[in-house]
């Protein structure tokens, strides 16, 4: 735990030394004329390495599970009780209903394939994009340095934003990360269709100075799930209160392999989602975000998790015209408007 933590420490503190220029090497996933492949390198502090076949940089195997350890510890969260919220997330297989006459004119929701196929269309919540590993028991979390979007207008209260990780079992999905419902942005969690979403207290939302958000999720057995969110500011420094919690989920949707870990998906996406109509001339918008560094951990070291890795099954958008959504290494960068 200690070292984990004097690691990240380290990695936080030069993370954002220079917004501008660090940003864009992070955009590019640094370019290959700046390194040599294969040869270890530093990249915001942290030991990484450039996988000399996929040019992608990649924490190097000595660095340990960030945010990722289980304390037994659950933070008691607020459980979001407006009959008008809308989950963010679908359900595999389901492709809803194409002629279905009530969904909003000024909802456009077309879907573009952009790596293997959608695995499931979701329709009436706005423009969004979804990235899926593939199912197995292979990893044992899923990382991300998310940087907050630089621009949000839910047009008070139309619409709640998400930039999420989640855990998807063999019948549904966790959602895992942050939601703004226009006070800021602040940890969220929703065992899809099993209960109530939930929200952390005030003590958790993302200080002013934040721009950056670590996260880690892990799903720590059939019926327990770990969720780490640690803001940062644009020096890299630790920001807030860390969210560092256990959370109980519904069973029969996580199962154990042979090997001892979770069956599981790993994903991310992120969201605009109205309470009511579609209407995706709005005037909303959440733009300038990214999320950087995406990894899988597999026991032992990182593995890339960008759109043309191997642990990259599936990516998909909705909503072609009003979502720009780019690729670097293991870099997302995307800005949703409704206008």
């Amino acid at each position: 735990m200690k070292r984990y933590k004097r690691i990240l420490a380290v990695f936080l503190s030069v993370l954002m030394l220079s917004a501008t220029s660090l940003t864009t090497a992070l955009a590019e996933d640094i370019l290959e004329s700046e390194t040599e492949q294969g040869a270890e390198m530093l990249v915001a502090g942290m030991p990484m390495t450039r996988n000399a076949e996929t040019a992608e940089a990649v924490f190097a195997e000595d660095v340990p599970e960030i945010g990722g350890e289980s304390t037994g510890i659950t933070v008691e969260a607020i459980p979001i009780t407006d009959p008008e919220f809308k989950s963010p997330t679908g359900i595999i297989g389901d492709f809803g209903d194409s002629s279905d006459s009530s969904i909003d004119p000024l909802a456009v929701d077309d879907l573009t394939v952009i790596k293997g196929s959608a695995l499931f269309r979701e329709s009436k919540v706005g423009a969004h994009y979804y990235a899926f590993s593939a199912y197995s028991a292979s990893y044992t979390s899923a990382f991300a340095n998310i940087q907050l979007p630089t621009g949000f207008n839910n047009g008070g209260r139309l619409r709640n934003g998400f930039v999420c990780l989640g855990i998807y079992g063999s019948n549904h999905g966790i959602d895992l990360g942050l939601i703004n419902k226009g006070g800021g942005w602040v940890p969220y969690h929703y065992d899809v269709g099993h209960g109530s979403a939930y929200t952390y207290p005030d003590t958790y939302m993302a200080p002013p100075t934040a721009t950056n958000a670590i996260i880690t999720v892990k799903p720590v057995n059939t019926t327990t799930v770990h969720m780490y969110v640690q803001f940062t500011n644009s020096a890299g420094s630790y920001v807030g209160t860390p969210l560092d919690t256990d959370i109980r989920v519904s069973a029969g949707n996580l199962t154990t392999a042979s090997n001892g870990r979770i069956n599981c998906r790993f994903y991310r996406f992120a969201s605009l989602v109205p309470y009511n109509d579609d209407n995706q001339s709005d005037g909303t918008y959440m733009t300038g975000g990214r999320s950087l560094y995406c990894q899988l951990y597999n026991g032992s070291s990182y593995v890339g998790w960008g759109k043309d890795s191997s642990t990259m099954q599936n990516v998909w958008k909705i909503s072609s015209d009003k979502i720009s959504l780019s690729f670097a290494g293991n870099n997302d960068t995307y800005s949703i408007r409704h206008q």
